[in-house]
């Protein structure tokens, strides 16, 4: 189930799990379907990373050597929601998504 990604209480990105066939857990985080976004990358995976259970990967190609400050903010925001403490309040919030 998709679930909503709030940055500094706007609503900006997606969230899913899923597992791949090996039962692998896939972490993809989408551009939501918002006016702030080019109708171009609206509902297009921004990151997805697999988890392996021994280490995780980028599935999508960045250039390591020349970061964008978009792909590092959409990396941390990943990596938060797939460390996260639910007893610690973060900057990025997950919420049910409803069809509106």
């Amino acid at each position: 189930m998709k679930q909503q990604v709030f940055v500094n209480n706007n609503y900006d990105y997606d969230y899913e799990l899923t597992k791949d066939d090996e039962g692998n857990d896939i972490h993809t985080l989408t551009y939501s379907d918002v006016d702030s976004w080019d109708d171009s990358i609206k509902n297009t995976a921004a990151m997805q990373i697999k988890d392996f259970g021994n280490g995780l990967c980028i599935v999508n190609k960045i250039n390591q050597n020349n970061l964008l400050y978009t792909e590092a903010d959409e990396l941390l925001i990943l990596l938060k929601i797939i460390n996260s403490d639910p007893t610690i309040n973060n900057v990025h919030e997950i919420g049910t998504k409803r069809v509106i």
